[in-house]
């Protein structure tokens, strides 16, 4: 968005929910495709056992998965749903977060990021709002808005930000890992804490944007390449369980191998090959048409 109005002095929102269409809905409507129609039938053809779904397939159409699995209190029966939330989520941001920028435009963009911001935090401590609900979420979204400014509008300020020591970036990741593992501990707000979570994972990817080769992600080979198809790596992997999961089932692994063996070798590794083979498929030939 910052972007186009900067070269063009004006923002198409039409256009942009054209590029978001394209982008998320093929891959997200395939997945919900699976979850509540082919799924039923594969549960029942190799484990044997009924269609009982919780899930509202009318809330997942409409892009409101987060609130049904809020409601719900549990995730979903059918394989791949559990995950749209956050698709769901996404999708609400988009709605509205384009008309905030159409009133602060360009620099202006900042108030609007913070009025989001603060928002959204305040909201979240005084009604108590669960993870999965949107205004929460506006927590990570404006947080990692408020950086990409900041790098957009103050390329040398954000350089010197990132002019830290390998070892200090690495202890920020850490700090990060530590925070999501142990945080619910600490006796804070869960708004807060997510809020500085929040920082953390945009600074590390502030750091990635201006750091030295030493410390660059993308020296590792593929990595950067992989990015394309994180999406469906995202949507797809759930399914790619169930399918290591059911050739666990349908081979009797367990009594040949061993639980150990199966479950933090066979399964994972597998499930992982699936997703990258899937989401792979997925992005050129479905996602890129």
């Amino acid at each position: 968005m910052l972007l186009e109005f900067e070269e063009k002095k004006y923002f198409s929102i039409v256009n942009f929910y054209i590029r978001r269409i394209l982008r998320i809905w093929p891959p997200y409507y395939l997945v919900i495709f699976i979850g509540f129609v082919v799924f039923p039938i594969v549960r029942q053809m190799i484990l044997h056992e009924g269609n009982i779904e919780n899930a509202n397939p009318l809330m997942y159409l409409a892009f409101l998965s987060n609130f049904d699995q809020i409601n719900l209190g549990i995730l979903p029966i059918g394989i791949g749903l559990g995950v749209t939330w956050s698709v769901s989520v996404e999708e609400q941001f988009y709605l509205f977060w384009p008309l905030i920028f159409l009133l602060f435009q360009g620099r202006k963009f900042l108030y609007g990021i913070l009025l989001s911001l603060t928002l959204a935090i305040v909201s979240s401590i005084y009604f108590s709002l669960p993870a999965k609900h949107t205004l929460f979420c506006i927590i990570y979204l404006s947080t990692g808005a408020l950086f990409a400014y900041l790098h957009y509008y103050h390329r040398e300020f954000s350089s010197k930000l990132a002019d830290i020591p390998s070892w200090s970036f690495l202890a920020i990741v850490m700090g990060c890992l530590l925070l999501m593992k142990y945080g619910s501990n600490i006796p804070v707000p869960n708004a807060i804490l997510q809020f500085f979570l929040a920082i953390l994972m945009a600074y590390i990817l502030l750091f990635q944007v201006q750091c030295r080769e030493s410390m660059d992600l993308k020296n590792i080979p593929y990595l950067e390449y992989l990015g394309k198809f994180t999406y469906g790596l995202y949507l797809y992997h759930t399914i790619c369980n169930f399918i290591a999961y059911s050739l666990v089932r349908l081979f009797h692994l367990y009594d040949c191998c061993g639980y150990y063996a199966i479950d933090a070798f066979f399964r994972p590794l597998s499930s992982l090959v699936f997703s990258l083979v899937i989401s792979y498929l997925s992005y050129h030939y479905y996602e890129k048409y």
